[in-house]
């Protein structure tokens, strides 16, 4: 290990807390080589002016025997093969675990961006180590060059952060340094209010233990409240839950976060603020989770999501609309190609199209209890009827009821028709169990 002399950290869009939870990418095929990094912007506040050292690279337990090819790379743009690459050094080997390694010629940053990470060939078919319980931008990027893996930033793709830092030297800590990030739209019934969890950064030299900070609507703004913070290390994030109060109108109100004091002395970082968005509401509409489940009778491991739906139906009844979506099968439909399109494996599941859960019986009542809690923009009520004695023809009536005014939001309706209890002849009918 290379400890950091005077003026020199490690610095990752990773801390050590993040190897709390970690896992391998690949493309399920050993043997393939892989250019992976982070991109650091231009002018960062932190390392900016810094010069580059060393870098470190963490294994996944059992793989270091594994890897082969290794080398660290430097480049100003980001390279389609290794070669491409402004600087190049071959590493000899890795081990499990933190691999340090000294640059033989450092890079200079001077407020310019670049790219910096490690090549590999690995005989397993998921050597790079992510970690983390949340993806962070630029913090994680991916090619395989001569495959169809070009680069891609996995953020958004809930695999976290490359395990992967930096030891960069000429770096000036502050003391008390803490940085909000935005923390999106909430709702709260009036005459109530709602905690927030917002994500706050370390990038100061002393544990944080506490905040003061004010909130501002439009021209107003809170006197500085103060609240304790489990400690919190250099390059380390938490959510801290911050308490909004509702506002006296029920509609959208944007909320500016300032965060003051550190430990009780100034905040010195340069973004010492964030935004977000409080809704307030007159009363809580009564969610309905939708889930679509991702299967198809090819699927060895669908029966799972199958077991996983009819647990779900006798455990919530109606109060949960549950829509198997077939593919590659004779029940699937052409209507569901746009939404296939999303899917990433089988048997999966969207629950109302913004959580993306493995459809177990535990998954699937965990999010729908979620669901439950959540609040959501109206109520919305729908029944149906057959209006022809041949059954071809269908008469619904959809109730809605907006609860906050809204102004110049865009809303549609989609209704999906489930047909029950489907059956064929052939092989294609035939549910694969490899369970």
């Amino acid at each position: 290990p290379i400890t950091p002399g005077e003026g020199q950290i490690w610095w990752g869009y990773m801390s050590e807390y993040d190897l709390g939870k970690s896992d391998g990418i690949g493309i399920g095929s050993s043997n393939v080589p892989f250019l992976t990094g982070i991109y650091i912007p231009a002018n960062h506040e932190l390392i900016g002016g810094s010069t580059v050292k060393a870098v470190r690279v963490y294994v996944r337990d059992g793989l270091g025997k594994t890897m082969n090819d290794v080398s660290v790379w430097v480049s100003k743009k980001l390279p389609a093969t290794l070669e491409d690459a402004d600087y190049v050094q071959s590493v000899s080997s890795l081990a499990d675990g933190a691999n340090d390694i000294e640059l033989t010629t450092p890079f200079a940053v001077d407020n310019q961006s670049f790219y910096i990470g490690y090549a590999v060939t690995s005989s397993e078919n998921y050597p790079i180590m992510c970690c983390g319980y949340e993806d962070v931008l630029n913090s994680f990027l991916i090619c395989a060059p001569g495959t169809t893996l070009s680069w891609e930033d996995l953020y958004g793709y809930g695999f976290g952060k490359l395990a992967f830092q930096i030891l960069v030297d000429g770096v000036e800590l502050t003391s008390n340094n803490a940085t909000p990030s935005d923390f999106g739209t909430s709702y709260v019934l009036k005459g109530e209010s709602v905690t927030i969890p917002v994500k706050i950064t370390n990038n100061g030299k002393d544990d944080i233990t506490s905040i003061s900070y004010t909130i501002t609507t439009g021209s107003s703004t809170t006197e500085e409240m103060t609240i304790s913070v489990d400690k919190l290390p250099f390059n380390s994030s938490a959510n801290v839950l911050i308490p909004f109060d509702a506002d006296d109108e029920a509609k959208k109100y944007i909320k500016t976060l300032t965060i003051t004091k550190v430990n009780g002395e100034a905040n010195q970082a340069t973004q010492n603020s964030a935004q977000g968005a409080i809704i307030t509401i007159t009363e809580k509409p009564v969610p309905v989770p939708v889930v679509e489940e991702f299967t198809g009778t090819w699927c060895g491991y669908c029966p799972y999501g199958f077991v996983g739906m009819e647990k779900t139906h006798e455990t919530f009844g109606n109060k949960v609309v549950l829509i198997a979506a077939h593919n590659g099968d004779p029940m699937a439909i052409t209507d569901y190609d746009p939404i296939m399109s999303r899917v990433d494996g089988f048997p999966s599941s969207f629950i109302n199209r913004a959580i993306d859960a493995y459809p177990s019986v535990a998954t699937l009542n965990y999010y729908v209890n979620a669901c439950f809690e959540s609040i959501t923009v109206a109520d919305i009520q729908a029944s149906a009827m057959w209006t022809s004695d041949d059954k071809t023809e269908i008469s619904i009536d959809t109730q809605t009821k907006f609860v906050y005014n809204d102004e110049g939001g865009q809303y549609g309706i989609a209704y999906v028709l489930i047909e029950d209890g489907m059956s064929g002849t052939g092989s294609d009918w035939k549910q694969a169990n490899y369970l």
